[in-house]
């Protein structure tokens, strides 16, 4: 009894998180993110070669996931979801490894709870199956081996420490950031730095160069995996709306780092102070307000608030920072229900676990559904799918421009792709994807053409005007025919 009772905080923790995260394995394929997860990494089990058959600009990792969940016999995202759900509680309970290390065991058990429940709230876009979940066991694994409040460290430890943190980054390249936060704790251990960062270099680039490796034996010529994983990126993070404020954020933060170095003497628990920067400088590479970013934080900072609460008298800068976190997790609840700026607006937070209990008492799956059909087109997508599963076969090509929930249509209709840049987000961010995707509508000719709102770009609408009929429209969706082909 005494043994069962020392892991009774743990099975708390499971079915708390568990609990919070169950609403998200019954969502309908509503979130634009998985649907393209889900569509690639279906595609790699069918043989395409990624970013070829459909193209995205994460590394390999996110679409193993994916391609993994595929081979479960339940719906992908419903498997998506519950592999997010595990990898939320595996980072808790290293979260409370980390802790122990220096902390007592409140402190550990504190700092595990408050991010398994935060990490799984809506106000942080706890329901999705997104990358930041899913790099957190495999970073806060790789930061429990450099051990950051302890002197010594072990070379072994650091060599894994690197693998680790490469997995973390094949999955989502934000997770590099934290190959800093590493070097800077290890510039605070006793023996030779140098030497050791070579370990974590080594171990890091080993994992890399294996992703990179496997993406090209899978058939992905090295320009294409290059612009995909690299070169995009970095015009993305910087043509978004806040981009520039983000920047100046960033390079701020950056400067910060080495002034904290040289005070860091005078800083209680300086490996969190360092940690907290040096991944706020993450949150702000997406160059975008959206919720899951702030996923990458929220373990310091859960860290943080456990010390602050019961170490409060040594760490004033924590309880700061502790006060800080708290008020903006106030925002968040005050500002997902009056809205006094457009931030994480994705649906109704507030009425997302109300809807799911009286679903779950009613039995009237509609209830909860209604929470994502009014903005996300989850009926007007049913629709779709039923009417073109109806009128083509799975050998057809089906070409559909749109963003959002579009990418679900792929998945749902199991149909073949015409041409990789699948959203309107990616042809219109990359010159030459207009081009590209004509090239290869003119080559495939696919049967249906589905247009949404979103206005067409010139050539695709003189190609439709000239090889397509209007066939239906379905809500705000039309969908074209192809012509009936002349013999010669």
């Amino acid at each position: 009894m005494p043994k069962i009772k020392k892991y009774l905080p743990f099975i708390a923790l499971f079915f708390l998180i568990l609990l919070l995260r169950s609403p998200s394995f019954f969502e309908p394929h509503w979130y634009f993110d998985e649907g393209v997860y889900s569509v690639f990494g279906k595609s790699i089990l069918e043989g395409h070669s990624p970013y070829m058959y459909v193209w995205d600009h994460k590394p390999l990792g996110i679409y193993l996931i994916y391609s993994l969940a595929y081979l479960v016999p339940f719906d992908t995202l419903f498997v998506a979801k519950f592999f997010a759900f595990l990898s939320a509680f595996g980072s808790s309970l290293v979260l409370f490894l980390i802790a122990r290390q220096a902390f007592s065991r409140k402190a550990a058990f504190i700092a595990a709870f408050t991010f398994g429940i935060s990490s799984s709230l809506t106000f942080f876009d706890g329901n999705q199956a997104n990358g930041e979940i899913f790099i957190l066991p495999f970073l806060l694994f790789s930061i429990y081996l450099i051990e950051p409040f302890n002197k010594s460290i072990n070379v072994k430890k650091i060599f894994w420490a690197g693998i680790f943190l490469g997995i973390a980054s094949s999955i989502k390249q934000v997770a590099g950031i934290d190959l800093a936060l590493l070097t800077v704790l290890l510039l605070l251990k006793e023996g030779r730095f140098f030497k050791n960062l070579l370990v974590l270099i080594w171990g890091f680039s080993s994992t890399i160069l294996l992703t990179a490796f496997i993406t090209l034996l899978l058939g992905t010529p090295l320009p294409d995996f290059w612009f995909a994983v690299v070169k995009f990126n970095f015009s993305y993070v910087v043509s978004r709306k806040l981009g520039i404020l983000f920047n100046f954020l960033k390079f701020s933060l950056l400067f910060l780092i080495p002034i904290l170095f040289l005070v860091r003497s005078k800083i209680a628990y300086f490996p969190l102070v360092i940690w907290l920067v040096i991944d706020l400088i993450g949150v702000l590479s997406g160059g975008q307000p959206y919720p899951h970013y702030l996923i990458q934080v929220l373990p310091v900072v859960s860290l943080i608030f456990a010390v602050a609460l019961t170490y409060g008298g040594s760490a004033k800068l924590l309880r700061f920072v502790a006060t800080g976190a708290g008020v903006f997790f106030i925002f968040l609840l005050g500002n997902s229900y009056f809205r006094i700026v457009p931030y994480g607006d994705v649906f109704s937070e507030w009425g997302y676990y109300n809807s799911f209990v009286k679903t779950a008492l009613s039995g009237n799956y509609r209830t909860f559904e209604e929470v994502f059909s009014s903005r996300w087109a989850v009926d007007r997508n049913k629709k779709v799918v039923e009417y073109l599963n109806k009128n083509s076969s799975k050998n057809d090509y089906i070409y559909i421009w749109g963003g959002g929930t579009t990418s679900w249509l792929y998945n749902d209709l199991d149909r073949k792709i015409p041409s990789r840049y699948i959203s309107f987000l990616h042809a219109e961010a990359i010159p030459e994807a207009p081009k590209q995707t004509i090239n290869d509508l003119k080559e495939r000719k696919p049967k249906f053409i589905v247009t949404t709102p979103h206005p067409t770009f010139e050539e695709l609408t003189s190609l439709i005007d000239k090889n397509y009929l209007l066939d239906k429209e379905i809500d705000d969706v039309t969908i074209f025919k192809l012509k009936a082909q002349k013999e010669d």
